[in-house]
């Protein structure tokens, strides 16, 4: 898959959204999320996930699971993953790309 711009997944979704002020906030939520090309998560990358946070555990380093889910998109596209949350910049530190 080749992304162009930004993109985001249904973690990311459900994370934006759980923070929505009332509906009129979530619809506005929404069509900016809209804007964004959607990645899905296929079947076989749950079992990446699971040894980037095994691996990053093993490594001293634990990291929420929905950190660990957009660390293993990101790093099977080969592309950056944008965020303010510390937990990426200590994964950095372990993981090869």
């Amino acid at each position: 898959m080749k992304l162009v711009g930004g993109a985001v997944c249904g973690v990311t979704r459900a994370e934006i959204l759980s923070g929505a002020r009332g509906t009129a906030n979530r619809a506005s939520l929404v069509t900016i999320l809209d804007g964004f090309q959607q990645v899905a998560i296929p079947n076989a990358m749950w079992d990446e996930v699971g040894d980037v946070q095994s691996q990053l555990r093993t490594n001293g380093i634990t990291i929420p699971l929905a950190d660990a889910i957009l660390t293993t998109i990101g790093l099977s596209l080969d592309v950056e993953v944008w965020a303010r949350d510390v937990h990426y910049k200590a994964a950095q530190q372990v993981l090869p790309a």
